[in-house]
């Protein structure tokens, strides 16, 4: 009788186990997918506004079609919705406060970016890299809170390259 207990009650931990080690592989590739979305949504952000930007020479901003940069941006929103559903359902509440709080941010960044066909302003780039900036602290607040969870150290700082500079503070 007492083997059949143990036996059970060693069943029962080994789930346990398993379903923590399920939970939290599953919030890894939510965060690292979320994560790398932001980023690749601000770039085409970047792309966008720097192709607006008429008195910036085409070689040195780049060129894209605004067009193309939405459709990529649209599929890529999609997804991120997605990833925002199950860190709903998964994560703890500080990650889905910061996980929102940076889809706002993305949301707006693109929005400044994409809206118009117009050639942007400089008070609208300003506004643009107000706007970064929030968006980068908000990135960096997600990245903490996802760790966090994760019972990991604070990350290293992430290098100015992979902000998505544009040509003019490089």
């Amino acid at each position: 009788m007492a083997a059949a207990v143990f036996s059970g009650i060693s069943l029962y931990l080994a789930g346990k186990r398993e379903e923590r080690r399920w939970r939290r592989d599953s919030l890894l590739e939510a965060y690292q997918r979320f994560i790398e979305l932001s980023f690749d949504r601000s770039l085409i952000a970047v792309q966008g506004i720097d192709t607006r930007r008429a008195h910036v020479p085409p070689r040195t901003r780049g060129t894209f079609n605004l067009d193309e940069l939405r459709t990529r941006q649209e599929r890529l929103h999609a997804e991120y919705d997605s990833l925002i559903t199950r860190l709903r359902l998964l994560a703890a509440r500080d990650v889905v406060d910061a996980a929102e709080t940076l889809h706002v941010l993305d949301n707006q960044l693109v929005d400044l970016a994409l809206t118009d066909d117009a050639t942007a302003s400089d008070t609208e780039f300003n506004i643009f890299e107000e706007r970064r900036e929030q968006n980068r602290q908000a990135k960096e607040q997600m990245l903490r809170a996802a760790r966090a969870t994760l019972g990991l150290d604070t990350a290293a700082v992430i290098a100015d390259q992979y902000w998505g500079r544009s040509p003019e503070e490089q």
